[in-house]
């Protein structure tokens, strides 16, 4: 839509509506809204797909509770609606619902213990951490930090969902970083044990890729990997 087809729809709809609909005492104001006028609904492939599969797998686990760390707000406030969910973030959100309370943390603290769950998620999360985009302290390990710490969290036998970006290896100060899934996996090292890899590309002419290897994932400058790890018991 056009400036010129908006400005000629407005005029025939305020006409008709303070004709035909009273209740609205005329009060009409201009809230210009231009090029939505699509074939398609445009979407943000990664924060659409990596919270849809994350409730999708969290609902599978069944946990008796949930805790997630800085993920979307729309992935643990669907959450909190099936079970009981803690939610951790350096900003805390001050959400009111039932089921669900919110708390701060910094995942790069080095006193870091909020004890053990069996269920836990932090999704496009760890790739800004470190980089002082939300007043977090710089650091260049700070991601590793972070990640050490949110594997402290998880019991043994215990799932955590963990997303970042995935593909060529590279850091945007002060937006993200970019990792290679391979190093993630490593990351998480001997204690962990991979059980899925969900991949997105990135373009919504792309579907995501369930358990591709790792290779194909290079192949993209800023696609989103999640993974499914599982915490190994201690003999």
């Amino acid at each position: 839509m056009n400036i010129d087809t908006y400005s000629n729809q407005m005029a025939l709809f305020l006409h008709a509506t303070m004709v035909q609909r009273p209740e609205f005492e005329n009060r009409f104001y201009k809230h210009q809204i231009l090029n939505e006028d699509t074939s398609n609904t445009d979407f943000d492939t990664h924060y659409l797909y990596h919270v849809a599969w994350g409730i999708r797998k969290i609902i599978a686990i069944k946990p008796k509770m949930h805790a997630d760390f800085s993920s979307s707000l729309n992935l643990f406030t669907a959450l909190a609606a099936i079970f009981p969910t803690t939610f951790y973030d350096f900003r805390p959100a001050k959400i009111i619902l039932d089921n669900l309370t919110c708390a701060k943390c910094d995942l790069m603290e080095d006193d870091f213990d909020l004890g053990q769950y069996s269920s836990v998620s932090s999704m496009h999360v760890v790739e800004h951490i470190g980089l002082g985009r939300y007043g977090d302290t710089l650091n260049v390990n700070g991601d590793l930090i972070a990640i050490e710490n949110l594997k402290k969290t998880v019991a043994p036998g215990g799932q955590i969902l963990f997303a970042v970006p995935c593909g060529q290896p590279s850091v945007h100060f002060n937006a993200h970083r970019v990792y290679s899934a391979r190093k993630i996996v490593e990351y998480f090292g001997s204690e962990f044990k991979l059980k899925e890899f969900y991949f997105i590309p990135g373009p919504t002419s792309l579907a995501p890729m369930l358990n591709p290897d790792f290779d194909i994932t290079t192949e993209y400058i800023y696609g989103c990997g999640c993974f499914h790890f599982e915490k190994h018991v201690s003999e």
